[in-house]
């Protein structure tokens, strides 16, 4: 797949920002070498246009280290440990650090196919073992669609001009998404709520905190009213949902009842 040497070729090549981690699963199976285990760590997202970085960490100074990529789950023997990822490309031997690490930048590359996985996993000459390596645990990520292109505002309101502020602030993130969020003068914990239009449905997720309810509702309803003449339509379900239960995500769900 042209995926896999294209992402190990970025990796290898130029530097990018650092980016969340949390899209990569971790799998296990690292193998202990003369620092413990090594470990693998996988910042960013599977996006074309993403940054992310690839770490390794723990593993012996001064030393060759190649990073295995492939799609499948192979769970091979090797070296006395367990190769995760299918052998589909391998990196050419990077030096460790003196500390023991490895740090590869890079974009995600474009042409991203969706719903692919991936497996990384280091391999690291470490002559403590009797296989001759230490291996990293193993991360798997799945490729996925780019975001949605659009803007956030200068800043949200923040409370410091009440006399002015409104109690909602709407934010259009592009025609189908809206971000708005509650004023701190109304209340201190000033959520933000999410609107996103679909074909037939629009979702609001959200109800706000405090006495917000009616304010609330007369904002999305005019959001609504709003997008129906700019997309031609007569009318649109609204479903309200809830990203959890505590009060300030709920307060306002009695102005969306029986409508």
């Amino acid at each position: 797949m042209r995926l896999v040497p294209l992402l190990l070729s970025s990796l290898l090549a130029a530097g990018a920002a650092r980016a969340d981690d949390g899209a990569w699963t971790d799998l296990g199976a690292a193998l202990p070498g003369a620092n413990g285990p090594p470990i693998l760590n996988v910042q960013g997202f599977p996006v074309a246009g993403s940054p992310i970085r690839v770490e390794l960490r723990r593993a012996l100074a001064q030393t060759p280290a190649i990073l295995v990529v492939g799609t499948q789950n192979a769970s091979l023997p090797f070296g006395g440990g367990t190769l995760v990822p299918s052998p589909d490309v391998l990196s050419p031997a990077i030096m460790t650090s003196a500390n023991g690490a490895v740090d590869l930048d890079a974009v995600f590359p474009a042409g991203v196919a969706l719903g692919v996985d991936l497996h990384l996993q280091w391999w690291i000459t470490d002559p403590t073992n009797p296989g001759g390596y230490a291996a990293s645990n193993a991360r798997k990520g799945t490729t996925a669609d780019t975001p949605e292109p659009g803007t956030f505002p200068a800043q949200w309101i923040d409370g410091t001009q009440c006399a002015s502020e409104p109690k909602i602030q709407v934010h259009a993130y592009n025609d189908d998404f809206y971000i708005l969020r509650q004023s701190l003068c109304t209340h201190y914990e000033a959520p933000f709520f999410y609107l996103i239009f679909g074909d037939t449905k629009v979702m609001l997720e959200d109800t706000g905190a405090g006495s917000i309810g009616p304010t609330l509702a007369s904002t999305v309803y005019g959001i609504i009213a709003d997008w129906l003449v700019a997309n031609g339509k007569t009318s649109i379900e609204l479903v309200v949902v809830h990203s959890h239960a505590h009060g300030d995500h709920t307060a306002g769900d009695s102005a969306f009842q029986g409508q």
